[in-house]
């Protein structure tokens, strides 16, 4: 199996107008399709429906497909570990949902056409739990053709598309034994769902239009139903409430974003409280899901079941990805590692002993909290060597500077320099990260702050890694 799926749309334009150009998508396209394909990536179908070629399969990211399925497996196990169950929901392609109204020229290859059931098979091998929205969407998309799951203009699913996919997601969570016990963990919550009875018009979903090429037709906006969810326990839960805010949590892309109302319909389908911590894929999903282990929503209070939505046209390209977009690109190790460590609950310790020194014109990152310049540096020493089986955990306060910068020493030369994300207020916060990726030991370690009106590191402790997470386990 093999996938060409995309993420930020500059990327996935360069990709696609590179394998038009070398005759490699194994497609063929109507003269002016392919026209604007070239230009924009559009694909203009049957009753004013617009699709976007980059949906498409492409049989040479079957190795980077399957090593994104290792990741996925290694992350549901870390989590199960830590007493979280990983819930993935793999949204369908647009173009597979609603075949018929794409032109009759434009055929779908059969990567694509195997690609849903052969990632379920997998993953489901693997022992993570997915969940399957294309049957469900699917029978739904012909069940009613006047009320579509997703927009014409809009890569994106309507409000109803949003619902069906939430209804799927509670089926899931019922025939599911693991995702049944988690679920039925979590406590009840009354939701009331209404829909309006006259549909809206979506001015803003119509991101395919954009990439038009100059005198294309011009769409008017479209119309489409939206719903609205009440708690119904608004007035009688008392204001301190008991109840876990985060036993469910989404981390999503732009199908979990506000607009779509994707998180309100998973309310009111599983009749609980669902903490949506979806950036619409600013970084992509491998950087959401970091972002948000990293958070201290889940460091101080793990969910009972965090349901992670990936599209199906992502879910295959792994962290470092050749053409995401250098700020997001992170090797796959450093990805895994640095979520193991932040998964992680207890710290098993690695009987190396760190010394915080404090000297010249470096910082003093002990207790006192101290203004910092962006050249000063606090130094950590090892007594032996860290290597890729443990990771540094301490207390970080970094006030005013929301990102701190790592250089990683042997005992002759740097052997990794990176950058951390920080919270960047008075507070202190979990600080988790590998220090090598590879069996080359790290002896020494500087920490860069940047400027910030204060800085503390304390608790400084090497933790071992419950499991050799480099190891390939992934079911083939």
């Amino acid at each position: 199996m093999a996938i060409f799926l995309g993420l930020a749309v500059r990327e996935r334009l360069h990709l696609i107008k590179k394998m038009l150009t070398i005759g490699c998508l194994g497609i063929s396209f109507l003269p002016s399709v392919q026209a604007q394909a070239q230009d924009g990536v559009v694909i203009v179908g049957k009753n004013d429906w617009l699709f976007v070629s980059y949906e498409n399969v492409l049989e040479a990211l079957d190795k980077e497909a399957q090593e994104s399925f290792s990741l996925i497996e290694k992350l549901s196990r870390m989590l199960s570990r830590s007493g979280v169950t990983l819930a993935l929901a793999i949204i369908p392609s647009k173009m597979e949902i609603y075949a018929e109204q794409l032109p009759d020229n434009f055929k779908v290859n059969r990567y694509m056409s195997e690609f849903n059931d052969h990632t379920l098979a997998v993953l489901r091998a693997s022992g993570v739990q997915v969940i399957d929205l294309k049957k469900p969407m699917r029978e739904a998309a012909l069940r009613d053709l006047d009320d579509p799951l997703f927009f014409r203009l809009d890569t994106h699913w309507t409000s109803s598309g949003a619902f069906v996919a939430a209804q799927a997601i509670y089926a899931g969570f019922q025939v599911s034994p693991v995702l049944k016990k988690a679920y039925e963990a979590t406590h009840l919550e009354e939701y009331k769902l209404t829909w309006l009875t006259k549909k809206q018009r979506q001015n803003t979903m119509r991101d395919i239009v954009k990439f038009l090429p100059a005198g294309a037709t011009t769409y008017p906006p479209e119309e489409a139903r939206r719903f609205t969810v009440k708690r119904e326990s608004e007035l009688k839960t008392p204001l301190l409430s008991t109840i876990n805010d985060t036993e469910i949590t989404l981390i999503g892309s732009g199908f979990s974003g506000n607009k779509t109302g994707f998180d309100d319909a998973l309310r009111f389908s599983l009749q609980r409280r669902v903490q949506n911590y979806s950036n619409n894929a600013v970084a992509g999903h491998w950087g959401s899901m970091r972002t948000y282990l990293q958070d201290d929503s889940f460091q101080s209070i793990k969910p009972k079941i965090l349901l992670w939505e990936i599209p199906q046209r992502t879910v295959g390209l792994g962290p470092n990805y050749r053409f995401r977009l250098p700020l997001h690109r992170v090797d796959n190790n450093e990805w895994l590692l640095g979520v193991a460590a932040l998964v992680q609950t207890h710290c098993e310790p690695a009987l190396i002993k760190a010394k915080l020194e404090v000297a010249g014109k470096r910082l003093a990152g002990d207790r006192r909290a101290k203004p910092t310049q962006q050249a000063g540096f606090a130094e950590v020493l090892f007594d032996k060597p860290v290597d890729a089986q443990s990771f540094l955990s301490a207390r970080l306060k970094v006030d005013g500077s929301k990102q701190v910068t790592l250089e990683a020493y042997d005992q002759h030369a740097m052997v990794r320099k990176f950058t951390v994300e920080t919270v960047g207020d008075e507070h202190d916060h979990p600080f988790k990260t590998p220090l090598s990726l590879t069996s080359k030991g790290v002896t020494r370690l500087k920490i860069y702050p940047g400027t910030a009106n204060t800085f503390a590191i304390q608790d400084i402790k090497i933790c071992r890694y419950q499991e050799n997470w480099l190891k390939s386990s992934i079911a083939q």
